[in-house]
């Protein structure tokens, strides 16, 4: 079959449409890729305890009245970065900034039931930078319900995988944008320091 010049040249438009409204439908889609990078009990700790928290369940307790409770708190650095090589941002710019508005913590635990987290936060991250949240990763309310109330006068230890997972936008394509974290909670009645 030959093409004469008229028919090559709707030919070369279909295709360059085709390749353009892909295009188009990718300009839409999230510049970014989050990651998480550390997770610690302080903002200037690498991590910690190789992603094993330690939670203690009641502090300055007796032997027949419960002590004090404290929600946990982590500290999570999140990275993000250009969802692909080819796509020139420049760091800190307007194109591929997040805004994280709310986050969860799951726990994973069998035969027990500890209540999940869902919470607001605000963060932005720039293209090509990290920044750091503080979040709730046990709160007391938890720890004043079984099972983990459980653990106040009983020499157990409870051992939790948490799943935490940020939740935002895009701010240019205002596309919903996640990033998933996994972390070991180790609950028990630590020793209280006497210092």
């Amino acid at each position: 079959m030959k093409l004469n010049y008229c028919n090559f040249v709707i030919l070369v438009v279909l295709i360059l449409l085709t390749i353009g409204a892909a295009g188009c439908k990718d300009q839409n889609a999230p510049r970014s890729r989050l990651h998480i990078t550390r997770i610690a009990e302080t903002d200037v700790e690498l991590e910690t305890y190789d992603y094993v928290f330690l939670s203690d369940v009641s502090v300055g307790e007796t032997e027949t009245t419960p002590g004090t409770v404290f929600e946990d708190e982590v500290y999570v650095t999140v990275r993000n970065e250009a969802r692909s090589d080819l796509l020139s941002l420049n760091s800190g710019g307007v194109f591929g900034s997040v805004t994280l508005t709310d986050y969860t913590v799951e726990y994973g635990i069998e035969d027990e039931y500890i209540k999940p987290i869902n919470s607001s936060m605000h963060l932005t991250v720039g293209n090509g930078e990290e920044r750091i949240a503080k979040i709730v990763l046990v709160t007391a309310v938890s720890k004043i319900h079984p099972p983990l109330s459980t653990l106040v006068f009983e020499p157990e230890e409870l051992l939790v995988h948490a799943k935490i997972t940020l939740r935002g936008y895009e701010e240019t394509s205002h596309e919903s944008v996640s990033v998933v974290a996994y972390v070991d909670v180790h609950f028990a009645n630590w020793s209280d320091s006497t210092d």
